[in-house]
């Protein structure tokens, strides 16, 4: 995990304080990711089956906020993942793959997770994507029943 995350490195704060951190000791899976002021245009979800991306979730939060969940009231939009818009980030995604797959230690990928963005800036000023969440534990996808299709390959 320490090749995959060290990729990810230079867009996180490196300045903390060492005495915030007793938290985090002895444990694995957490990353410090710096605020990023772009998450007020929404946070980009992509919600993966197995190794295929089936569905893409754009998630505005409301007017002045930066919590994009639903509770919150986030405007969630729903696109398909071969939609031209999102390309970039869903190649991005599927070329991930392969650097995940060896800490899967020969198992599968999940059955759902998801991985998601928010946008930023490169030097050149172009939009560019950083890796805010992977998460297979609590996915969310209450509002997208067409999902269970997909889900529901896997067994068939």
């Amino acid at each position: 995990m320490d090749d995959f995350l060290s990729s990810f490195e230079e867009k996180f704060d490196d300045d903390i304080d060492e005495e915030e951190l007793v938290y985090f000791k002895g444990k694995s899976g957490f990353v410090d990711c710096r605020y990023l002021p772009r998450i007020s245009e929404g946070e980009i979800r992509i919600v993966i089956v197995n190794d295929k991306p089936v569905s893409v979730v754009h998630k505005k939060p409301q007017e002045g906020a930066f919590s994009a969940t639903l509770f919150s009231g986030a405007h969630y939009q729903y696109d398909r993942p071969d939609n031209p818009r999102w390309k970039k980030v869903v190649a991005l995604t599927q070329n991930a793959f392969a650097d995940i797959e060896p800490y899967l230690q020969g198992k599968d990928f999940p059955l759902l997770w998801t991985m998601d963005y928010i946008l930023d800036y490169d030097d050149s000023g172009h939009d560019r994507y950083i890796l805010s969440e992977i998460n297979c534990s609590c996915v969310g996808i209450t509002t997208q029943p067409q999902l269970a299709e997909d889900i529901g390959k896997v067994f068939g």
